[in-house]
């Protein structure tokens, strides 16, 4: 049962599937970070859906990009890319740990943050659409399934920092919805990611491990900037996380795809 609620609890927090109600006793709902890979799961298996979909419809390049970037933004709700901001916000004042701690909580968007997310938007749509181009060319789909496998191996990366790292706030989000799982947890999202990296490496082996490799060295770098800026991790830092290291894996794809074609 208590597995149950901490899934339901999971698309309730990460998602905007709407769940049923239930009534969770204390200590419950804790291990919610341990299936957040699975609300990455929907967004890839929509995505898949979609490109499948797309044999039959073949739309042009610039829509197909636009609905393949509005899946996971209806199925989050955009919660992943408030963080981002929040972080981006923080890191552009080159204030101390205390104060940026401060700005992660601050309802506001500075124009740092806006043109930061300018940026970001402009890298996704720009690679997305290479991917989906070259994919048309050459009729090789194998880019834009690893594209849809991403959506897992980001959020199962993310739940393992989540755990091993220290928390920036011992009373905040994260800490609370990480108290639950132990070495258990570690061990269940590292057997998503392994399987993540494994459906990767099987579509194609070398793209997939640059892949892997990309996740890897951003994972570092952000366990890094968090423990230098903030002192830790945060629910903010998370969606942070989840945000830039899908843009990582979208780059490294497209870039690939457009080093097949050349």
């Amino acid at each position: 049962m208590k597995v149950l609620k901490d899934l339901l609890a999971a698309f309730a927090l990460y998602s905007r599937i709407p769940m049923p109600r239930v009534r969770f006793e204390e200590g419950e709902g804790s291990g919610a970070i341990l299936f957040l890979p699975f609300v990455g799961a929907v967004i890839g298996g929509l995505t898949f859906g979609m490109i499948r979909l797309n044999l039959i419809l073949n739309l042009p390049v610039f829509v197909l990009m636009i609905l393949l970037t509005v899946i996971p933004l209806i199925v989050t709700g955009g919660f992943h890319m408030d963080g981002f901001l929040d972080v981006e916000d923080a890191l552009s004042s080159f204030h101390d740990k205390e104060k940026s701690l401060q700005i992660l909580k601050d309802p506001h968007i500075g124009a740092f943050a806006v043109i930061r997310f300018a940026v970001f938007a402009l890298l996704w749509l720009g690679a997305l659409y290479l991917l989906i181009f070259d994919s048309a060319k050459t009729g090789e789909l194998t880019g834009l399934y690893q594209y849809a496998v991403c959506f897992v191996l980001a959020r199962s990366f993310c739940g393992l920092t989540s755990l091993t790292s220290k928390k920036a706030r011992p009373d905040g989000m994260l800490a609370r919805e990480t108290k639950g799982p132990g070495k258990g947890g570690i061990v269940f999202l590292a057997l998503q990611a392994v399987a993540a990296s494994v459906f990767l490496i099987l579509f194609c082996p070398l793209s997939g491990v640059f892949v892997l490799a990309g996740i890897v060295i951003f994972t570092l770098y952000y366990a890094s900037l968090c423990k230098k800026r903030f002192g830790g991790v945060t629910g903010d830092t998370a969606g942070f996380y989840v945000a830039v290291s899908e843009l990582v894996c979208l780059l490294i794809l497209a870039v690939y795809s457009l080093w097949q074609v050349l």
